[in-house]
């Protein structure tokens, strides 16, 4: 991938793009009337529905990542000399990938690496940062840091930050580009257990994954009003009811959590917060609040909606890294 984004010529790659994503579209909704039609014998035939299911998921993976290469594409197509960050989501694999090609580079080329910590910006000396590196960390919230990528003489031919899935410890500030490297490498594939909220209103998933996948988990499903729009005296009970089913479905997934966490024997390293995120907060402020957790809390915002075969998908997407390229 690192090519494209190095490569002068993007007509010709944009047109592919764009017809390859219209394809894929028309595939999925191909799967997804067939999904339709199998959730009805689902009963009879659970291991058609998970493969058809564990299809379309990956169909919308690879349409998303290609609309991700298609935007960048076009941010360099049309940039001018302002500073701007073209964004795109890469799974684990993938920043794999791209992390290895920045390597080869670094070999070749004076290529510089900087981590900043998620805590750790206002400790960095006013000459040490690239200002389009403090108007990035500033624009965007991340409770895992940000690694920094970039050549100086041919700046801003080539510049990337990323946001890893999991925070490093040890290290901030400017490092070897190597050591940086593998340093973001560990982050996407090292050695790790965390549990997973993943809560929606009324129906939420709770998990286990390492980084060989995902290990465990559980569908919480309960009632919850939907939203109501008529206005005035009726309205504002319908909303109260509302919150008060919503905060018996936080309680009772938090219920969930602490049962399926003791039953587990796992100790996490790190909870990974994703969803909505007040629910999620309150979901697991009352195990932390009250001292019956420690491990550093991860908010994440993903695609995946909770059901009861989305653990998979959950746990590919809190690996995924986001990264930016900075012209």
């Amino acid at each position: 991938m690192l090519d494209k984004f190095l490569g002068k010529d993007h007509k010709r790659e944009l047109e592919a793009l764009n017809s390859e994503i219209f394809r894929l579209g028309k595939e999925n909704e191909k799967l997804r009337l067939r999904l339709s039609k199998r959730e009805e014998k689902a009963a009879q035939d659970p291991a058609k529905i998970q493969e058809l299911s564990e299809a379309l998921n990956r169909a919308e993976t690879k349409v998303r990542v290609l609309e991700h290469e298609l935007s960048a594409l076009k941010d360099m197509s049309t940039a001018d000399d302002s500073p701007s960050y073209s964004r795109f989501t890469l799974s684990r694999r993938e920043s794999l990938g791209f992390t290895e090609k920045i390597l080869l580079l670094a070999g070749n080329y004076s290529v510089r690496a900087c981590y900043l910590p998620p805590d750790g910006l206002s400790d960095l000396t006013e000459d040490f940062l690239d200002e389009r590196m403090r108007e990035l960390s500033e624009s965007v919230r991340s409770d895992t840091g940000i690694f920094f990528f970039y050549e100086p003489e041919n700046d801003p031919f080539f510049f990337f930050a990323v946001i890893p899935p999991f925070s490093v410890s040890g290290i901030s500030g400017r490092i070897p580009a190597e050591e940086c490297a593998g340093h973001l490498m560990d982050s996407l594939s090292g050695r790790r257990d965390i549990s997973f909220v993943c809560a929606h209103a009324g129906s939420s998933f709770i998990g286990l994954a390492s980084e060989e996948g995902f290990l465990s988990g559980k569908y919480i499903e309960t009632g919850v009003k939907e939203k109501h729009s008529k206005g005035g005296w009726s309205q504002k009970r319908f909303e109260r009811l509302r919150e008060e089913d919503i905060k018996k479905h936080g309680d009772k997934v938090r219920e969930s959590y602490e049962d399926f966490i003791r039953d587990s024997g796992l100790i996490p390293d790190s909870v990974v917060l994703c969803g909505e995120p007040a629910l999620s907060e309150y979901i697991i402020s009352g195990i932390h609040n009250s001292g019956g957790g420690s491990a550093p809390l991860i908010k994440k915002i993903i695609d995946a909606k909770p059901e009861k075969h989305a653990g998979e998908r959950i746990v590919k997407e809190i690996w995924s890294s986001v990264w930016y390229r900075i012209v």
